[in-house]
């Protein structure tokens, strides 16, 4: 689920048209010269997701702050190489965090999703995803941002049930993307993705907020494949 949902945020991203036809050593040469202009970086728990940042240095940074590993099944390959954690985030507890790495270094963080506890109401759902969306308001700027229903004869009076059912059918769509700087193209030093998700397997059903941030590495990782094709 994760995989295909990093792929699908991929292809929505803008990207500007330079940026789309640069080989990876220009695309780096790039990020570089945006990166020296902005001297921001997406931050999770105090770190930096920097170019490069090693996962190994961003465990330790996250267990110190009091995160913890937990064990899970890594036979998919959508997990494969990935690690996960439980602990406080925004202030709240229980969260689940689960760090990958890019495909082609496993030791290279390149994508971070923290998963909010499972909500039973939308109104709940839509009160958490207003507060996280201000809060994060405050240290980035919105690239992009889809609010909807995605029925016009359904608006904010109708009842939580219908919503939550249109959020399980995929019609209801919240999400909000974040860059570090009011220059698009800063896109490229990564973004974060807020977002109300339903999630349906075999062995449960569930909605909640989640949060995830794609580092650069994993966006240049994506765009030198486009590249090569």
């Amino acid at each position: 689920m994760i995989k295909k949902l990093l792929f699908i945020f991929l292809l929505q991203m803008s990207f500007a048209t330079y940026i789309c036809a640069q080989t990876r050593e220009k695309l780096i040469a790039f990020r570089d010269s945006i990166a020296q202009q902005t001297n921001k970086f997406l931050t999770v728990k105090g770190l930096e997701l920097k170019p490069g940042l090693q996962i190994e240095e961003a465990l330790k940074v996250f267990e110190s702050k009091g995160w913890t590993l937990k064990e899970y099944d890594h036979s998919s390959e959508n997990t494969h190489g990935s690690i996960l954690l439980q602990g406080n985030f925004f202030n709240t507890p229980d969260c689940e965090i689960i760090i990958f790495p890019t495909i082609n270094n496993k030791d290279i963080v390149g994508s971070i999703v923290i998963s909010f506890p499972e909500k039973n109401s939308f109104k709940t759902l839509k009160n958490e995803y207003e507060t996280l969306k201000s809060s994060l308001n405050q240290k980035y700027y919105i690239n992009s941002c889809t609010e909807s229903y995605g029925n016009e004869n359904i608006d904010d009076t109708a009842s939580d049930i219908v919503k939550l059912h249109l959020l399980s059918e995929g019609s209801a769509t919240f999400t909000t993307k974040f860059i570090t700087s009011e220059d698009p193209n800063s896109i490229l030093l990564g973004y974060t993705e807020l977002e109300i998700l339903h999630y349906n397997s075999d062995s449960e059903t569930k909605d909640f907020v989640s949060l995830m941030y794609i580092t650069s590495d994993f966006i240049i990782e994506k765009l030198s494949a486009i590249d090569d094709l």
